[in-house]
């Protein structure tokens, strides 16, 4: 099964029925539809119905005319998931479906909720935003219905009303639409009437489901090592609570204020608050990793090097050369990974928040957290392929970037010799390729591979010592 089809059906499982235990049916066709964390058995001969006391179906494949009597043999409080949604009507169903919006992603609404579709229609140009419901009904793409004779809470219904009694059910447990992301989890805000308190997470794959697992561990161990004066104390997400719906698990963190640095414009407030979030970057060398043992090098370099393998030969020299390059002694450092600035946030000129911990981890270079920042600059505020990048940053000296933007103060800020930030370069280099690799995103696997990884190693061979 690919993983595009393990998120769907992931995504689809959070739809069915909480609380609810025994046999379900599923026709023999859909054989990819069989593992689904469900309590009880598959049952998949419809002979088998009567005998087995099924309480519910799933259907994957739309209008299957054979399965309409077979349907007909389900208990009248069975339910039916139907992932091609419409086509066996049945009373008091629900549909959920997909819904874009623009860069911020893909929300999952249910079709029935007044209060979301409205929420979606506002996030519309501004020319949309006068549509009637039904047209931006149209605009949805249906993913499942679940439909029933009884009105049935969902998993996802049952996370979001634990979470809503932990909060208390004030207005600060009122919450948001659902956001479906890629590489794998559904997020959901918890609003009061002014601004997002705290994120529901469902990992719908193994890997997101471990590197959830990874972020609160690495989040929980630093917070029991900052004191009172420490710069990341107020700007780490603290997490509220961890909980399981029917073995699904599922977290409560609280949201920061602030706004992306990616979305500061002014030139000279840019540069403070680069200056600024270099000196917290720097102040991480402080916080010892001893509770992660350094598995996460080990695994990377064996998935980088099997896909350098099935480029070229001196592809897989270059990846070969660089993990020499990196291997040195010394105490592990806490690694926070992904520092794209959109995980940068800002208020009244400070930073305000470090958000998304999902690829952190521990690390023998101190300096990869500066460098982890600077990429993320250089690509996204610079234009700059990472090779050129790679080229510009391991040159003799700390580099001045195409806007001006000099290096040299930040690693002054960060307290941090350049001998120290050509060892973070590297090693952000080969972590950003795995974390983005090892997800199957859409793109074109060639190209990802290539630009991510083939073109940086050819730069990085031509400034490390042999």
């Amino acid at each position: 099964m690919s993983e595009e089809q393990t998120r769907g059906r992931a995504l689809t499982s959070w739809l069915l029925p909480a609380g609810l235990s025994g046999p379900i049916y599923i026709p023999d066709h859909a054989s990819n539809l069989r593992d689904w964390n469900w309590d009880g058995p598959l049952v998949t001969d419809s002979k088998d119905i009567e005998s087995a006391e099924i309480v519910g179906a799933i259907l994957s494949n739309g209008r299957y005319p054979r399965l309409d009597p077979i349907l007909q043999q389900l208990p009248e409080e069975a339910f039916i998931l139907d992932l091609a949604p419409g086509h066996h009507s049945r009373s008091n169903s629900r549909t959920w479906g997909i819904f874009t919006v623009g860069s911020k992603g893909l929300h999952l609404v249910d079709l029935g909720d007044r209060k979301s579709l409205e929420s979606c229609r506002r996030s519309l140009w501004k020319r949309f935003r006068f549509l009637p419901l039904f047209l931006i009904k149209r605009r949805v793409t249906p993913v499942a219905t679940l439909q029933s004779s009884n009105q049935l809470a969902t998993r996802l219904d049952a996370a979001i009303d634990r979470m809503q009694n932990h909060l208390g059910r004030s207005e600060t447990a009122s919450p948001g639409i659902p956001t479906f992301q890629d590489k794998g989890k559904l997020t959901i805000p918890f609003h009061d009437a002014n601004r997002t308190t705290c994120f529901l997470k469902l990992p719908l794959t193994a890997r997101t489901l471990s590197d959830l697992d990874n972020a609160h561990r690495v989040l929980d161990d630093m917070s029991s090592q900052l004191s009172g004066g420490h710069p990341l104390q107020k700007i780490i997400p603290k997490i509220h609570l961890r909980f399981e719906i029917d073995g699904r698990p599922g977290w409560l963190e609280q949201a920061l204020p602030g706004t992306p640095l990616s979305k500061i414009k002014d030139r000279r407030e840019q540069e403070h608050l680069l200056l600024l979030a270099a000196q917290i970057l720097g102040s991480m060398k402080t916080l010892a990793a001893p509770a992660y043992p350094n598995e996460q090098s080990k695994s990377r370099n064996v998935f980088l090097m099997a896909t350098a393998d099935k480029t070229s030969n001196e592809s897989a020299r270059s990846l070969a050369r660089a993990i020499e390059f990196l291997d040195t002694q010394g105490p592990l450092y806490v690694r926070k990974g992904d520092m794209s600035l959109s995980n940068v946030l800002v208020e009244d000129g400070r930073i305000s928040g470090l958000i998304d911990w999902d690829e952190s981890g521990s690390t023998r270079h101190p300096a990869v957290n500066l460098a982890d920042l600077l990429f993320s600059w250089s690509w996204q505020n610079e234009h700059l392929p990472r090779a050129d990048a790679i080229d510009l940053f391991l040159g003799e000296q700390p580099p001045t970037l195409p806007s001006g933007l000099s290096t040299s103060r930040l690693l002054v800020a960060a307290g941090i010799d350049f001998k120290q930030f050509t060892f973070g370069v590297v090693e952000s280099c080969l972590d950003h390729a795995y974390h983005e690799l090892k997800h199957g995103q859409i793109g074109v696997r060639r190209m990802r591979v290539q630009n991510l990884l083939i073109d940086p190693l050819k730069a990085i061979k031509s400034h490390i010592p042999n």
